[in-house]
């Protein structure tokens, strides 16, 4: 994925404007937003969510919270014009690829095909433009890390005097400028002061955080391959080893119908060949959406689940019934494990655990999730539903660190 096709992950419920997601770059696929709601929300109403389970009639229109990598929680009216950003990435050139119906899945719907290009913005005569620099510091190990997409569309169309020179995160230099830039995702893209002459930048500007005399590219346009400073485990139930040398932390959300995907199509796989072996160990946090009615309660209902030992459990028994998740569904469920239902029903009617779940969501926050599912594989990020190959392929290359 990149600058042209990264700004919808397919199957993600997207809780932002899109951004052209890194961890989406390669690893980019189904995740559900909440974001896409507000600035969608006539042309969704008609609409459904690809691939969607059947669910209780609710008022649910994908939602516009920023899929962005919210580093630094910008403000609700950046976000809007970081959107406008990002649908100009998307739509500039004829190589912008059209999302197959099959694959669209995050709030929004793909443009017809061979429509893609209809509102195409009219890029400025670049021709007096003057050298641009452009330093991109990544890690040469990161699968997820790709830049050739988003250099396409910077060298081709936005601004084609830009001279690129590359710098491993761990070189010196690279670790001055993260440090005095407090850049926190790979790849990084920082111009020099002279992309404020070029004839787009207004078109851009908005997703250029200026830093003295540099300009670093926010994640939320170009996305995030990896973390710097990934998530922590938090106080989250962990499935595994505790000891894997492969941690991956979920941001899910139980109403989610492409977090459902993921739990039936790849978790089972995941735990046969490297849960149950030793090899990783799965943090589930929560993320729920708020266009979701029954997710925050589902949340609870799981950690107070927790409480007496069976949070996997009733983890597996929300996702097997996720057209029955409401408080007296949740309360059934609790005695088809084996809960102290008194305990259980106490538990949840005083919203013990309210406040654990909106920590998970403001921690998610943080890192830049705002669309479900989210992973962060040993900080890797993988955006969606995808399907085991992608995991796979991530896990085995830690692995073989």
């Amino acid at each position: 994925m990149s600058m042209l096709d990264n700004a919808q992950s397919p199957d993600q419920d997207q809780d932002s404007a899109d951004p052209i997601q890194s961890s989406d770059l390669t690893a980019s696929g189904s995740a559900h937003s909440s974001r896409r709601h507000a600035t969608h929300k006539k042309a969704k109403a008609a609409t459904k969510h690809a691939a969607a389970p059947q669910r209780k009639p609710t008022a649910v229109t994908p939602s516009a919270h920023p899929k962005g990598m919210d580093l630094w929680k910008i403000a609700a009216i950046t976000l809007v014009a970081l959107f406008v950003i990002i649908v100009i990435f998307r739509n500039l050139g004829p190589s912008a690829p059209a999302v197959p119906d099959s694959q669209t899945g995050q709030g929004q719907q793909a443009a017809p095909a061979g429509q893609q290009n209809d509102q195409a913005p009219q890029l400025a005569d670049t021709s007096k433009d003057p050298e641009i620099s452009l330093t991109i510091i990544n890690d040469k190990t990161c699968g997820s890390c790709d830049t050739s997409q988003v250099l396409q569309v910077i060298q081709t169309q936005l601004f084609p005097t830009t001279k690129v020179r590359t710098l491993d995160y761990s070189d010196a230099e690279a670790k001055r400028l993260i440090d005095e830039l407090d850049v926190q995702a790979l790849p990084a893209y920082i111009f020099d002061a002279k992309v404020a002459q070029g004839a787009n930048y207004d078109k851009v500007a908005t997703a250029l955080i200026k830093k003295g005399d540099l300009y670093l590219v926010h994640p939320a346009a170009v996305g995030a391959g990896k973390y710097l400073n990934p998530p922590s485990a938090d106080d989250d139930p962990v499935e595994g080893d505790a000891k894997a040398p492969v941690t991956i932390i979920e941001f899910s959300d139980f109403q989610c119908p492409f977090c459902g995907k993921f739990f039936k199509d790849t978790l089972p796989q995941l735990r046969n060949e490297y849960i149950k072996t030793g090899k990783v160990k799965l943090v589930y946090r929560d993320y729920p959406l708020d266009f979701h009615p029954y997710a925050q309660k589902a949340a609870e209902a799981a950690d107070c689940a927790n409480e007496q030992g069976k949070f996997w459990q009733m983890h597996d028994k929300i996702f097997n019934n996720q057209d029955a998740i409401t408080t007296d569904d949740l309360k059934k469920y609790a005695g088809e494990i084996g809960l102290d239902t008194a305990k259980f029903n106490s538990c949840l009617d005083t919203s013990k655990y309210a406040q654990e779940v909106k920590k998970d969501l403001a921690d998610g926050n943080t890192v830049g999730v705002s669309g479900t599912p989210a992973f962060f594989i040993n900080g890797i990020s993988v955006s969606g539903a995808q399907p085991y190959s992608v995991f796979k392929q991530i896990i085995d290359a830690e692995l073989a660190k």
